[in-house]
């Protein structure tokens, strides 16, 4: 079975990122809303939006990001780790501004303010690195396909999830409730 070719541009290997990304970002987005659904959660039609908008800007933001190392490295240098290192803070913040300016606009309560903590920032860093640098490994494989690329993805996530996850739990006043 032959594969398929990859775009000839640079421009329209960023641009179909992007529309991946923003499609992962709706994704994920429905994903969450499902599961607060499901765990009795209700949340306000202002404060979904402002979601929307932070998990699809940063999705869009953090994936470009990466690309960019794949693009301007043309298989030579492995800067898909460094763009997704440098990526996802930078990714972060202007996600997490652009929740903010929605909330605002809309009159969304309860959508948290102020940056992130400098320790999530090194957590979102280090995975986004980490996945750059595997992104540009399966590149190499024979095994480079979009199975292969989820697999990576679903690994990474996992591992700095499980960290992330017990950052949270040990840095909280109190203990954390199941929900």
């Amino acid at each position: 079975m032959s594969r398929p070719m990859p775009p000839s541009s640079p421009w329209a290997t960023l641009l179909r990122v992007a529309w991946l990304a923003i499609l992962l970002g709706l994704l994920l987005q429905l994903t969450m809303l499902l599961v607060a659904a499901g765990l009795g959660a209700a949340t306000s039609s202002r404060t979904l939006l402002a979601e929307i908008f932070k998990t699809v800007s940063w999705s869009l933001l953090v994936c470009v990001g990466v690309a960019l190392g794949r693009v301007a490295a043309k298989g030579r240098l492995p800067l898909e780790g460094i763009t997704g290192l440098l990526a996802a803070p930078l990714a972060l913040t202007a996600a997490n501004a652009v929740q903010k300016g929605v909330a605002e606009a809309v009159n969304a309560a309860g959508v948290p303010a102020g940056a992130a903590p400098v320790w999530v920032l090194a957590i979102k860093a280090a995975e986004y690195g980490a996945l750059g640098l595997a992104l540009e490994w399966i590149g190499q494989r024979a095994w480079d396909s979009a199975l292969g690329h989820l697999g990576v993805g679903l690994l990474v996530g996992a591992v700095f999830g499980g960290v992330f996850l017990a950052m949270v739990v040990q840095s909280a006043p109190a203990p954390l409730s199941t929900p």
